[in-house]
């Protein structure tokens, strides 16, 4: 409207003013605002996306809905989910609380490398760490022990300088994608008590342990290696039982 209107014409709108004396500047302005005789428009508000948390949590609620409908195949595969994100959820519940740990050990990372240096007293510190029963539902089971042995032959059919190298191939075996994922953040769930009863020492080892049992899947670390000594005197103890020893 402007490119056919002159500045001292009569404005089109009819009120008898001059065009520049009238809507020259809105027209000016609207035909800035968007290369034509139209306003734009705001564009609308978006709606920040669910945080990871809650979009897990939904998707576990709907899970648990869906138990109790559906054949005993459908059931098993709905529980086996439930179990895999269970730890999950629990984490992103607390992540604040667990980097908050984090951080406050990165003030303690030197006394541990220090005493990671002394092989006796950290070796005894693995052992009795991981002896405790907050680690006990990391530990693999009876069965998955004997399946393994099935397959690899037990400890002790095999001789004593091919030992070590045995024991590391049935715990990598059993140490599987799954496994370690949900053991990972097991460990990471345990930081926040460790750092609030004063335990730093023993929270940097169980995050080392944490770390390296999701990053590094060929490593069989002193953390796994003591799920395996504490599952194998239970399937120990279970084989004694069975032959009345």
């Amino acid at each position: 409207m402007s490119e056919k209107t002159g500045r001292n014409d009569p404005c089109h709108c009819g009120s008898g003013k001059k065009y520049k004396h009238c809507h020259l500047d809105l027209d000016t302005a609207a035909h800035r605002s968007n290369g034509s005789n139209h306003v734009e428009k705001p564009a609308p508000v978006s709606t920040p996306p669910p945080t990871a948390a809650v979009t897990l949590a939904e998707t576990l609620q709907t899970l648990k809905e869906l138990q109790g409908v559906g054949g005993a195949k459908q059931q098993k595969e709905i529980q086996k989910l439930l179990e895999r994100a269970e730890p999950l959820n629990t984490y992103l519940s607390r992540e604040a609380e667990i980097q908050a740990a984090i951080q406050a050990l990165e003030l303690h990372q030197q006394e541990f490398t220090e005493f990671a240096n002394d092989t006796k007293a950290f070796q005894d510190r693995v052992e009795t760490l991981f002896a405790e029963n907050c680690f006990a539902g990391s530990r693999f089971s009876i069965e998955s022990l004997q399946k393994a042995f099935d397959q690899f032959g037990s400890p002790m059919s095999v001789e004593k300088e091919k030992l070590p190298e045995h024991l590391r191939t049935i715990i990598l075996h059993l140490a599987d994608k799954e496994y370690r994922t949900a053991a990972s953040i097991n460990l990471l769930l345990k930081l926040p008590d460790f750092v609030a009863a004063n335990r730093f020492v023993d929270a940097c080892l169980v995050l080392s342990c944490g770390r390296i049992t999701n990053e590094e899947p060929k490593t069989a670390n002193p953390f796994l290696w003591q799920m395996f000594v504490h599952s194998y005197q239970a399937w120990t103890a279970a084989k004694q039982a069975r032959l009345g020893t």
